[in-house]
This record gives structure tokens, C-alpha cells and sequence, in this order.
């Protein structure tokens, strides 16, 4: 193949891939206010589903003039307006997941999972398999497979999901608790053998507290009422 067919193949794969990626837009009735950041979003990850990237960063691709604040800015608002429109109308394109300061105060990008890549491969997958249609008029064989593949969709999020709280195993975390108790005992133990001598008044009284403490739980294990067998 030489390098000008080779540059025609890639452009063909690029117009199919852009025409995969509008028609399915349009069948999910996405706002075309959204389709910018869509693009410029596609436009970055080239090819990667997942991706991790500083708004400012993001945004400077369509806004190249604006100030680092305002580029981000865009990027929150586009963000938070697809999260919304997803919500309201089960479909989950892309998830997103916002920057955030680690504990160290050190910033952390934008996280995005786009799903809405592996559904334009399903579209010019099931376009391709539609020979008649794909070799005389590929655009109309698109516009097929982008309705036949909704269905795929995924109604909610399969990466980002919100946290689920189990419920607490309460005997369990007794039997930690126990165990860290003996473990810090051990060791206050071995410490005043080895400094005798560094034993003071406090240590006394914080003993006689932590023996009351001790001596107010053998209820628990001296009732003869309770069965811990």
C-alpha cells in the first residue's frame, strides 16, 4: 500500500469514526450543547477509554485564548450539565469522576471513563456487517447501526459507582478491637520491665483507669446468664 492510500484509509476511518460518533448523538438525543465537550473530550483520550486530565488542560484544546480558570471553568460546567442530562435520561456516554486535592494537598486530575468510544467501534462494527449499505452509502449503513446498538447503552455508571456501605459486622469488629487492646497491653507491659525504673505516680493512676475499665467489661464475660458458646 503505498503512503497516499495509507492517508486516504486513515482519513476514510476518521470520517466514518465522526460519523459514527454523530449519529449516535443524535439517536440518544444528546444536546447539542454538549457535543463541544464531547468532541474536544474524544479529541484528547485519541482512542483511550480511560483517561485522567487537569481541567485547564482539557479546556485549553477549545479554548486556547482563555485564562487557565476560565478554560477549567468551562470544563466543570460542560461536566456537570452532561452528568445531568445522563441522569435524567439513562445513559451513561461518558463517566466522570472531578479533580480533587489529595491529603497532601497535592492536585489530582479529572478522571474520565468513555464508554461512548466502545459504542462508535460497536457502531462501525455492525455498519461493516451491513455490506450492502456500507459499500455503496457507509453514512446510511452508520445511521442504522447507531439505532440498533442503543440497547447496549449502559443505563448506569459501571466504573465510577457511589460507594456502598456494608453492614457493620459489630462481633467482629468487638474481636478487633480485643485484640488491638491485648497487643497495646503487651506492649506497655514490655516497656515497664524494661524501664522499671521510669515508672512514675501517672503511670499508677492511669493503670488503676485502665483496670476499672477492664473490671467494668467482665460483665460481659462473667454473667453466667450469657452464652458464649
Amino acid at each position: 500500500m503505498s503512503s497516499t492510500d495509507k492517508i486516504n484509509e486513515n482519513s476514510a476511518k476518521g470520517a466514518y469514526f465522526t460519523e459514527a460518533f454523530n449519529q449516535l448523538l443524535v439517536a440518544v438525543n444528546c444536546p447539542t450543547t454538549l457535543h463541544e465537550f464531547l468532541r474536544c473530550l474524544i479529541g484528547y483520550a485519541d482512542g483511550k477509554i480511560d483517561v485522567s486530565v487537569f481541567d485547564a488542560e482539557l479546556g485549553w484544546r477549545i479554548k486556547p485564548t482563555r485564562s487557565q480558570e476560565a478554560a477549567a471553568k468551562w470544563v466543570q460546567r460542560n461536566r456537570k450539565a452532561l452528568r445531568e442530562w445522563q441522569l435524567e435520561n439513562d445513559s451513561q456516554l461518558v463517566e466522570c469522576k472531578s479533580g480533587f486535592k489529595d491529603k497532601d494537598d497535592r492536585p489530582v486530575p479529572s478522571r474520565y471513563y468513555i464508554h461512548l468510544t466502545n459504542y462508535i467501534n460497536r457502531i462501525l462494527e455492525e455498519a461493516q456487517k451491513d455490506s450492502l449499505r456500507w459499500h455503496k452509502f457507509p453514512h446510511v449503513a452508520i445511521e442504522f447501526a447507531a439505532g440498533n446498538i442503543l440497547n447496549e447503552i449502559y443505563t448506569q455508571p459501571r466504573i465510577f459507582k457511589p460507594m456502598v456501605s456494608k453492614p457493620k459486622d459489630i462481633a467482629k469488629d468487638i474481636s478487633r478491637r480485643l485484640n488491638l487492646s491485648i497487643t497495646n497491653v503487651e506492649a506497655v507491659e514490655r516497656l515497664m520491665t524494661k524501664h522499671r525504673d521510669k515508672i512514675t505516680k501517672e503511670h499508677g493512676e492511669l493503670w488503676d483507669a485502665l483496670y476499672l475499665a477492664v473490671d467494668g467489661l467482665r460483665i460481659f464475660f462473667d454473667d453466667e446468664d450469657e452464652d458464649l458458646h
